[in-house]
């Protein structure tokens, strides 16, 4: 251990996020993105940026020069009065914001970390489901996970970009104390 790395969390102001955010923040030089931030969240980690936003997440990462991106970020749930609107708020922050990272993380020789979901699977085949269970995603958000893990393969792939998924179960937990 005892290197201390440059890292960049997307999604800090999210469960998983806070939590992963505020662990490395403990021994690392650790960075938090979020689209939004709720009134009383802590702020001295993280920075309002929407991964969508190509051009302001290339001038983030020309600024910071960061060692690892754990990119967690995610729009869940269609909304029930404006499915349309959230549709495209699914797209545009899980495939092409994932996309733009993965550019950004190229460009700039920066390991990544994708936070991908069980949901890529859809209904079970078999149990217990494993890594090598069909994947056929029942729903938008499963999709584009997917989505998000065939680019970083591709990525990895085509530019020697150091790269990981993770599929994650669903998470729950206890509320998160601010501050």
């Amino acid at each position: 251990y005892g290197v201390r790395m440059n890292v960049l969390v997307t999604g800090a102001t999210g469960y998983l996020g806070s939590l992963v955010l505020d662990k490395l923040a403990l021994a690392h030089s650790a960075v938090g993105i979020s689209r939004g931030l709720s009134a009383g969240f802590p702020k001295k980690f993280v920075v309002k940026q929407d991964i969508s936003d190509y051009d302001s997440l290339y001038s983030l990462f020309s600024h910071k020069k960061f060692d690892a991106v754990i990119h967690i970020a995610a729009v869940t749930k269609l909304n029930p009065i404006h499915p349309q609107d959230s549709l495209s708020s699914i797209v545009n922050t899980n495939a092409i914001g994932s996309i733009n990272l993965l550019k950004c993380a190229a460009e700039f020789n920066t390991s990544f970390v994708f936070a991908s979901s069980m949901t890529v699977y859809g209904m079970p085949q078999y149990l217990p489901v494993d890594e090598n269970h069909p994947c056929c995603p029942i729903g938008v958000y499963g999709c584009s996970k997917l989505l998000g893990e065939e680019c970083v393969k591709m990525f990895s792939k085509n530019t020697g970009l150091k790269a990981v998924v993770v599929r994650l179960p669903g998470l729950f937990g206890g509320l998160r104390k601010n501050g």
